[in-house]
């Protein structure tokens, strides 16, 4: 170090830990997750009809991140709560989920978790069961 540098050092002692903090902060930033549960994403269906999924839990197997997922349409022009479960429940990877949806949408009112949560308890029975479950 030259004595110029120390003697900025010593000049701007405040500054130089600032830059330090900031450089620390930004190096160990953190991104949020892509899919998180209540988080909806539009995929494609036929013209007739809007499709989108829910995403209702995120688990971190030793493998993989496995996403449980409700699929849902509503034809267009319906009412609202004219909500189709096309696939109540579906376990599926992040990077296969990655693959699959459109753009996220804008939060809505959710479905009703009744038809997802007892797919989600047969899915469950099943890797119960078996060691082993679709995903």
């Amino acid at each position: 170090m030259t004595a110029t540098d120390q003697s900025a050092i010593v000049r701007h002692p405040a500054r130089i830990a600032l830059s330090l903090t900031f450089l620390a902060a930004t190096s160990l930033a953190v991104d949020p997750p892509l899919f998180q549960p209540g988080m909806q994403w539009a995929i494609t269906g036929p013209s007739s009809e809007r499709r989108w999924l829910e995403i209702r839990d995120v688990e971190q197997t030793p493998t993989a991140i496995v996403i449980h997922i409700s699929i849902l349409a509503r034809k267009r022009g319906a009412a609202v709560w004219d909500v189709h479960h096309l696939i109540a429940h579906m376990a599926i990877t992040e990077q296969a989920l990655q693959r699959s949806v459109m753009k996220p949408l804008p939060h809505e009112r959710q479905s009703y978790p009744e038809s997802y949560d007892q797919s989600h308890q047969q899915w469950l029975a099943t890797l119960r069961r078996d060691g082993s479950a679709p995903i």
